[in-house]
């Protein structure tokens, strides 16, 4: 499974919106995650450390296949 779809499973895993996790990461639009979501943009590595805490793993479950 790609970085994209490990995000959005496990936004929805957590009962969250899109923009429920923008405003989680201190982001103002919902765009950025729509675009990690469906991997056109990659978040950078400050954001994908506040994605292991939100979602309680490591940058490991983030990237596996």
């Amino acid at each position: 499974m790609s970085l994209g779809k490990n995000i959005k499973e496990l936004r929805k895993k957590e009962g969250l919106t899109q923009a429920e996790l923008a405003e989680m990461l201190g982001i103002n639009t919902n765009e950025s995650i729509s675009r990690w979501e469906n991997d056109l943009h990659r978040p950078s590595t400050k954001i994908l450390e506040k994605l292991t805490f939100i979602f309680n793993t490591d940058f490991n479950s983030l990237f596996r296949e």
